[in-house]
């Protein structure tokens, strides 16, 4: 068995993944949602979470990012259902 070697700086710089949707990863990346949204032609984009992540640090500051770059936006909260098939 091969042992994994974690290479920190490979994981905090930033990436740009296309597959199978655009992702931005990397510290400070969600800064980018507005100028994001706008290559995108979205004008009210919609953020979908749970009720437990809103309040969530990461959450609020999508929020404020999307109102400084003068969005109007949604955000909506599922309740999850547990499904028995």
């Amino acid at each position: 068995m091969q042992s994994f070697k974690l290479n920190e700086t490979d994981i905090l710089s930033n990436q740009d993944w296309t597959f199978p949707t655009n992702i931005a990863y990397g510290p400070g990346r969600l800064k980018e949602i507005g100028g994001i949204c706008n290559n995108l032609d979205i004008k009210n984009p919609l953020i979908v979470t749970d009720k437990g992540s809103t309040k969530l640090p990461f959450i609020v500051n999508l929020q404020n990012y999307l109102k400084s770059s003068e969005f109007q936006m949604v955000l909506v909260n599922l309740k999850m259902e547990t499904m028995m098939l």
